[in-house]
């Protein structure tokens, strides 16, 4: 006796099902990957910012003999410096230059 169910080419429900999914646990993996790269590489750039502030203090120590009272004194060694002392982590907070640890320090990262 001969089946009526036609055979027919092309994928079943299932196999279609098997593939959404699969792609859909790729897609979340890579999200939360991206995710996590992309703060670890705000929190590095502030970092390096920083340690361009304090080697450009370092900088302005040598040629006037003084450190300088605020971050804005040292504006003339640092290019894009409107740019560089907004911290990149939130795109708020500026670094700030603490006379009493002398160093450049970051409220957002602190």
């Amino acid at each position: 006796m001969e089946s009526r169910i036609k055979k027919t080419d092309g994928f079943s429900l299932v196999e279609l099902m098997v593939v959404a999914s699969i792609i859909a646990v790729l897609v979340t993996i890579a999200y939360a990957t991206y995710g996590y790269t992309t703060g670890r590489t705000r929190r590095l750039t502030c970092e390096l910012n920083r340690r361009h502030f304090d080697t450009s203090i370092s900088v302005y120590e040598n040629d006037y003999d003084a450190k300088p009272a605020t971050i804005d004194d040292v504006s003339e060694y640092i290019t894009n410096f409107d740019v560089a002392k907004i911290c990149p982590g939130d795109n708020t907070t500026e670094l700030r230059y603490d006379v009493g640890l002398d160093r450049v320090v970051c409220d957002f990262h602190e």
